[in-house]
């Protein structure tokens, strides 16, 4: 098992920390997102995917004492300063909240149990999305989602699975600086071959900005 040093000045190399890497990571300054965004990304997934034992409904119904634990899962794979510790913790619980939406809202559309998922879990974990309180949550949600986005719907984009953390690594490297708010979006909501807006609500961000 590798270990990766993770600190929250990009810059700062795995020697100058003091510990031997050889995957080494750290936190953006502002956006607080990993970089490299991957690796941990990819092992909250397998936490998830190998801890998950009961009917939780969302990150925040989880116990906090388990996610303790699956706190300790992922400090097993990177090592970071003590003063670090309360931002990294941070980050996890977000990224944690965002992945297990996403897996779930997959695992609705396609209707079928995965395997990581055991059938008692699955039978309570179906029987509480089809409760009324659960489906009007849900719809109430995407309402939401809607109007803040001016009634034009929920939010789309060309990133696919890379993280907006990434998108702004690679513009800044391209551009030799930090790209601005509104480079950023133009690359996350426009298509590089023809160079048109996702949906209307990307160009109206846009023009809204401009």
């Amino acid at each position: 098992m590798s270990l990766a040093a993770v600190d929250l000045t990009p810059d700062l190399t795995p020697a100058a920390l003091g510990f031997v890497s050889l995957n080494p990571i750290s936190t953006y300054e502002k956006s607080k997102g990993f970089n490299p965004s991957r690796p941990p990304i990819h092992m909250i997934w397998d936490i998830i995917k190998n801890k998950y034992d009961a009917p939780y409904l969302s990150w925040k119904k989880i116990p906090k004492p388990v996610r303790d634990m699956w706190f300790g899962e992922f400090q097993k794979e990177f090592r970071w300063l003590p003063e670090h510790s309360t931002r990294i913790r941070t980050n996890f619980e977000r990224r944690g909240v965002t992945r297990l939406r996403d897996m779930f809202t997959d695992i609705r559309k396609s209707g079928q149990c995965p395997n990581w998922i055991g059938e008692g879990v699955w039978a309570d974990l179906s029987s509480a999305w089809a409760t009324p309180e659960f489906v009007k949550m849900r719809e109430q949600n995407k309402q939401n989602r809607a109007s803040n986005c001016g009634g034009l719907g929920s939010s789309l984009h060309t990133g696919g699975s890379v993280p907006h953390t990434e998108h702004r690594r690679r513009l800044k490297e391209s551009l030799g600086r930090e790209p601005t708010p509104l480079e950023l979006h133009t690359r996350t909501h426009q298509h590089q071959a023809d160079h048109h807006w996702v949906d209307e609500k990307a160009k109206k961000a846009h023009d809204d900005f401009v």
